[in-house]
């Protein structure tokens, strides 16, 4: 698959909105590991399928190392040449941070 784009801003646009964690497991990603096979590795995945559409509403941050390897067992369902892809329903696109801090209240 192509890359989104140059310098890879709509893959870190993507990866910040989804507050680093992967579309499908919700592991947690770390930023530097694009396309890395290190701790918290991640790639950008075309939900469509097609590598001309790289606008940020088709992309979404999977992991790639085991044992989940979102980016090929659920993603491609495990066949990166036959082409199957994830329905986009499974994706969770938009993610909240991990815990509410509340404000702390006011002393008189």
């Amino acid at each position: 698959m192509g890359a989104f784009s140059r310098g890879n801003v709509i893959e870190y646009a993507r990866f910040d909105k989804q507050c680093g964690k992967c579309a499908l497991c919700g592991k947690r990603l770390v930023r530097a590991n694009y396309n890395r096979g290190h701790r918290g590795a991640w790639n950008a995945h075309h939900i469509d399928g097609n590598p001309r559409n790289s606008v940020m509403s088709n992309c979404a941050a999977v992991c790639i190392n085991p044992p989940e390897n979102c980016h090929l067992n659920v993603a491609h369902d495990g066949h990166f040449r036959l082409g199957a892809l994830a329905p986009h329903w499974m994706f969770r696109l938009e993610r909240r941070p991990d815990r509410y801090i509340p404000k702390r209240p006011r002393r008189r």
